[in-house]
């Protein structure tokens, strides 16, 4: 959500405030981890600090079969997640993630996390958990 936030601070020229709706797939067959995804939603929108809360309006599960939009983004998160994959084994990158990359009118960025920043938050959640803040 930072990310999209900082695109849409650094691109978005007009004079009103955008408003975007997320979507993600429905999470297994039964939507089991749905309210999962929902709950860190309004985490990131109800934290002080996080300066795009005014773009973001809800976030909500939908099936591939509901939403063509949602086919095209299962490619792209398959092949940044084989990228990844290509990248720890020292492999060359796939020819589909090099033709998504090549593409005018498309492009990918991300963020790293360093290990020790991972650790950081996992003792972090598990300290909020043991407050009752984490289920």
């Amino acid at each position: 959500m930072n990310l999209i936030g900082e695109d849409f601070a650094t691109f978005y020229k007009g004079e009103s405030t955008p408003k975007i709706t997320l979507f993600h797939d429905r999470t297994a067959s039964d939507g089991k981890y749905d309210p999962t995804i929902l709950r860190s939603f309004n985490q990131q929108l109800n934290d002080p600090g996080f300066a795009y809360k005014e773009i973001f309006t809800k976030i909500a599960p939908l099936a591939w079969q509901q939403s063509v939009a949602l086919q095209p983004a299962d490619l792209v998160a398959f092949e940044c997640f084989k990228e990844a994959e290509a990248r720890l084994a020292a492999r060359k990158s796939r020819k589909t993630f090099t033709a998504l990359l090549d593409m005018e009118a498309f492009g990918i960025h991300y963020r790293k996390f360093p290990k020790k920043a991972l650790q950081k938050l996992r003792e972090a959640l598990e300290a909020q958990k043991g407050i009752g803040l984490v289920p």
